[in-house]
């Protein structure tokens, strides 16, 4: 059994409000400020799959806009009984 990729580019998930279980923490560049984005409550929207594209964020201490470049990424696995012998 096996998977075949069937575009070698990226595509985009077409869904408004993908919403996934992570938190995307990082530091505000002007403050030094802990920002955290979660995503399961501030969704994607229609995302890219294997190709960088910006999350904005903006921090709640001294307001500062920016983003950071992240890329979505998503595996498939088989799960049969002869994969696990």
């Amino acid at each position: 059994m096996r998977f075949e990729n069937k575009n070698d580019n990226f595509y985009t998930i077409d869904v408004k409000r993908f919403y996934i279980p992570v938190v995307f923490v990082a530091t505000c560049p002007k403050c030094g400020e802990e920002v955290r984005r979660d995503l399961n409550d501030w969704y994607l929207s229609y995302p890219p799959v294997g190709k960088p594209f910006v999350l904005d964020l903006a921090c709640g201490e001294c307001s500062y806009e920016w983003g950071e470049e992240i890329r979505l990424l998503i595996s498939l696995e088989i799960c049969s009984k002869e994969e696990e012998s």
